[in-house]
């Protein structure tokens, strides 16, 4: 079988060097749909189906979700459910990742330098070191996506606790990815706001009392939840109009 060039898919050398061992042949099959449908399109995460890992790996349906959750556990990846499919992220240790490509650099430097005899004996040190030293859980979360995956739980169990109709889908967890982003990157205390969003589609304000309580709709609508006044956020439109009359702004 040959294969087009260049048509390649980056795999962590952590993986293939240290963790593959630790994996079934399952498990190992479903780690590598991921990071084609993640790393080999330029992702961090993507929404995949257990239907599209069963056509890529050729195991049955029970196996992939069970090898899914197994990698979950071991903190190969993270899954977030929705109600239609679930969106999977490989989890990367940026620190370890650029110590590693500094060790490559210098490993390829210094086989360039010596003989090819020095160069098979650091390969076969590296290689000795490398299988020698046991870790628990070499592809570890970085900080920033543990505040980043505590963040997205965070809002997605407000919606469900403030909207018993909410059901999360791959659109809402594309705009709870997006608030928890904006969230983190300006600092903002959310649930004040998320509570603002909801006093005003709680109200009998023309446009505020229409808008579904959804990640969707408040992420659109941010910037005018932001500019609302603190005060009573449940009160009507026609006591807030009844205020600018009296106070002779209309």
């Amino acid at each position: 079988m040959k294969y087009k060039i260049p048509n390649h898919t980056q795999i962590p050398n952590d993986f293939i060097d240290k963790d593959m061992r630790k994996l079934n042949g399952s498990e190992t099959k479903v780690f590598l749909v991921i990071c084609r449908k993640t790393i080999g399109w330029h992702k961090e995460s993507d929404y995949i189906s257990i239907s599209q890992i069963m056509e890529k790996t050729g195991i049955s349906n029970r196996v992939v979700i069970k090898s899914a959750k197994s990698l979950d556990e071991m903190g190969f990846i993270t899954r977030q459910a929705t109600k239609h499919t679930t969106m999977y992220t490989i989890n990367f240790d940026s620190q370890n990742d650029e110590k590693s490509q500094n060790e490559d650099v210098h490993r390829v430097t210094k086989g360039h330098r010596g003989s090819d005899e020095k160069s098979q004996v650091g390969a076969k040190s590296y290689d000795e070191k490398s299988h020698t030293k046991e870790t628990s859980n070499l592809i570890r979360f970085t900080p920033e996506q543990l505040k980043y995956k505590s963040m997205f739980k965070t809002i997605e169990t407000w919606f469900k606790s403030n909207n018993n109709k909410y059901w999360p889908d791959a659109k809402q967890g594309k705009h709870i990815q997006n608030i928890a982003k904006r969230t983190i990157k300006i600092g903002c205390d959310i649930e004040q706001l998320l509570n603002r969003y909801k006093g005003l589609t709680n109200s009998d304000d023309k446009y505020w009392g229409k808008l579904p309580l959804t990640p969707s709709s408040f992420y659109s609508n941010w910037d005018s939840v932001e500019k609302q006044e603190d005060e009573k956020p449940e009160s009507t439109y026609l006591e807030r109009k009844a205020k600018l009359i009296k106070d002779g702004l209309i």
